[in-house]
């Protein structure tokens, strides 16, 4: 929740005279940080999240292809960095989920 802090004003116009005023610190519903809708514990994914991961995947699996085609990798070195990479992805997932779940 946001607190009401006293801050001094500078009365311009008013002879400079300070003034006390109270000013509301943060955002005024409360919630910061807190999506609408969103319950305890249920990760809220942004937008087009899905469309991204999916687009990623394509984008890897072409490179990876052009790259064997054009004779610039060999095929199994192509497929090791697909697995290095599905390896690391799945660790950080597990670190994410880790450190969701203590917190």
């Amino acid at each position: 929740m946001s607190e009401p802090a006293q801050r001094q004003q500078s009365g311009h116009g008013q002879g400079g005279v300070e003034q006390n005023a109270l000013a509301e610190v943060g955002h005024g519903s409360g919630d910061v940080g807190e999506p609408r809708g969103a319950q305890a514990g249920q990760v809220v994914q942004p937008a087009g999240v899905g469309e991204g991961v999916g687009t990623g995947l394509v984008l890897a699996a072409a490179v990876g292809a052009s790259r064997a085609y054009l004779g610039v990798h060999l095929v199994s070195d192509v497929v090791g960095g697909w697995s290095l990479g599905l390896f690391w992805l799945a660790l950080v997932v597990g670190v994410v989920q880790v450190v969701q779940q203590r917190g």
